[in-house]
């Protein structure tokens, strides 16, 4: 117990490395909410504002009126008032039906002259209404139906306000922002372990120290793995702080399924960090080296690796550089998840490199450790 408490003291000293890594993670997390507010994805046709005069009271023109409603808002207006009314725009599409125009139509196929507001989506949607029920009608009739007969069945058979919606095949929007912000939470999660682990574990590795302990009643191995212990169980302490902080900031936008994908990820790569951990403090004998590495290591490769830019933008050279490195694997898993197409197979194999890293880690730092002892005799 005594190791395991001193190792925790000596972290707490520490602690004051994490403030940054979450104010970065708050900053990212309020700028992806902001940029991916969760819109309406459904989207529903506006209604024109038109005028229609009718002087012609015939079936046709009647059966008109009756297939605009629910497609255009009908205003009323004299025909005196059209102009006007067009200028102000308060309407966008004027129609004036003379009188005896159904018969003109069905046998020498007059066209309707409307006055519409030119620069107006809607004043031509409203024109299109218009000619595709004249020439549904006028088919019919052509067909051999009565002309009440062909109104009939146009008006009968006119759809509904049609409305567009998008359906993802993947995870939702909220799911995908957390996983986007799991890709950015990378950085400040490594940068904090590496900033406290590496030298509370460098402590232990000092020469005064070392000596201190091995003349204890306690044997070298249970010592050494009471300190590979307090390692493990300051990071974990360390990654649930941090992963409950992005779910205090996001707990509205996220989606459980991949929540519980991008937290394996991250918990998988959480025993990277703390393998690699283990392996610098066995390497870099000086405190400089050892924030050398842990910024390079941290800050340098999560930006080759579309932490900070999105792969698409990288070069191919850059690429294939990360992929030498856990941090890209780590991405590659989140843009399985993200995608939402056979996770399970998808994200497997970036988990399985992410914890090949980890034991390679760990065996360079226990082969460094053995070696250093074999050598020094201590």
């Amino acid at each position: 117990m005594t190791v395991f408490k001193s190792f925790f003291k000596i972290a707490n000293k520490r602690k004051a490395s994490i403030v940054i890594p979450l104010l970065i993670s708050a900053a990212f997390a309020l700028l992806n909410r902001s940029s991916v507010i969760e819109k309406q994805e459904e989207f529903s046709k506006q209604l024109p504002n038109i005028v229609l005069i009718n002087h012609d009271e015939n079936s046709i023109s009647s059966g008109l009126e009756s297939y605009l409603e629910g497609k255009v808002i009908f205003e009323s207006f004299d025909e005196s008032e059209i102009e006007e009314a067009l200028f102000y725009r308060r309407i966008q599409f004027a129609l004036v039906i003379p009188e005896g125009y159904s018969q003109r139509f069905i046998e020498k196929g007059e066209v309707l002259n409307p006055e519409i507001l030119i620069d107006s989506s809607n004043a031509y949607i409203a024109e299109s209404y218009i000619q595709e029920y004249l020439s549904s009608v006028k088919a019919l009739v052509n067909l051999g139906y009565s002309e009440e007969l062909a109104v009939e069945r146009v008006v009968g058979l006119k759809a509904n306000d049609p409305s567009v919606s998008i359906h993802h095949s993947g995870q939702n929007k909220s799911g995908n922002l957390y996983v986007g912000f799991s890709t950015i939470e990378v950085y400040p999660i490594m940068f904090t372990l590496m900033s406290i682990l590496i030298p509370s574990l460098a402590v232990f590795k000092v020469y005064g120290v070392k000596r201190r302990s091995e003349v204890a009643y306690m044997s070298s191995f249970k010592r050494n793995a009471i300190l590979m212990a307090s390692t493990v169980a300051y990071g974990h302490a360390l990654w649930i702080f941090m992963k409950s902080f992005s779910i205090i900031l996001l707990r509205d936008n996220i989606e459980l399924t991949s929540f519980l994908y991008s937290s394996l990820n991250s918990y998988v790569f959480l025993w990277i960090v703390i393998a690699l951990s283990f392996m610098v403090s066995e390497i870099a004998k000086t405190e400089s080296s050892q924030i050398a590495i842990t910024t390079v290591s941290s800050l340098g490769i999560s930006f080759i690796s579309g932490v900070f830019v999105p792969k698409e933008l990288l070069s191919p050279a850059i690429l294939s550089v990360a992929k030498l490195f856990p941090v890209y694997w780590n991405i590659e898993a989140n843009s399985a998840i993200a995608s939402g197409k056979d996770i399970v197979s998808t994200m497997s194999t970036p988990l399985i490199i992410q914890c090949l890293f980890a034991v390679v880690f760990a065996g360079i730092g226990l082969f460094v450790a053995r070696n250093r002892k074999t050598r020094s005799g201590y």
